[in-house]
């Protein structure tokens, strides 16, 4: 686990950069780690960021991008994902923002409403 907290904002994108070719290197040549899971990725790939598109990998096998704003992320980075969740309150806001930011069509989907469920309670023994 990498936690970047200690790193400036500005300085993040930077180091992520620094940082992703050697968890590859990692992974291939001992197939580790399995997944790489990119937390508040609109701070470490920004829409803003340049060198997204020479820096990341062709695919993100492996890979999970985390972010409540997918409109602040590069579209270099967005273009590479094959499989969108959105969760909360508004998903199809998420959509539109993740497809607005591509230049692409929001594709038709059901939007269903979810019941909340109920916290689960064991009794304490």
């Amino acid at each position: 686990m990498v936690n970047l907290i200690g790193v400036s904002l500005e300085n993040r994108p930077s180091f992520f950069e620094s940082l992703l070719p050697h968890l590859q290197q990692l992974r291939a040549q001992t197939g580790r780690p399995h997944w790489i899971v990119v937390d508040e990725t609109h701070h470490l790939l920004p829409l803003s960021w340049d060198p997204a598109a020479i820096t990341l990998p062709q695919e993100l096998e492996g890979m999970i991008l985390i972010a409540v704003h997918p409109d602040l992320i590069s579209a270099a980075a967005l273009s590479l994902i094959d499989t969108l969740i959105a969760v909360g309150e508004d998903p199809e806001q998420t959509i539109k923002s993740f497809c607005k930011n591509l230049g692409q069509q929001l594709p038709s989907f059901a939007s269903p409403t979810l019941e909340p469920v109920g916290l689960l309670q064991s009794p304490i023994n």
